[in-house]
């Protein structure tokens, strides 16, 4: 097409998200995650520090990685999925941080 922009295009409505429901999940199992990879860290003679992860540098990296992926999006149209909503286990605006 020979352009690297289209100027004349703009947007009529905001950008929707969509985050698939099993991403609350997938936390849920990332602490028996990294206890797996420590161990398995610490069986090939490495220290624990070897193993690197967001969810091992703190709180505030965890928050601001759930900002950059969406995760601080409230639950609709512009956010995350509805269908978290019949998560029993899943509770919005809740602590869902795992810190090991």
């Amino acid at each position: 097409m020979n352009r690297t922009s289209i100027p004349e295009y703009k947007p009529t409505r905001e950008r929707l998200a969509f985050y698939p429901r099993t991403a609350y999940f997938k936390r849920e199992r990332v602490k028996a995650e990294l206890e797996r990879l420590i161990a398995a860290a610490e069986k090939e003679g490495k220290p624990a520090s070897s193993v690197d992860s967001i969810y091992l540098r703190g709180e505030e990296a965890i928050r601001e990685h759930e900002r950059r992926n969406g995760y601080d999006k409230a639950i609709g149209p512009t956010g995350v999925c509805t269908d978290v909503l019949v998560d029993t286990h899943f509770v919005p605006n809740t602590p869902v941080h795992i810190v090991v």
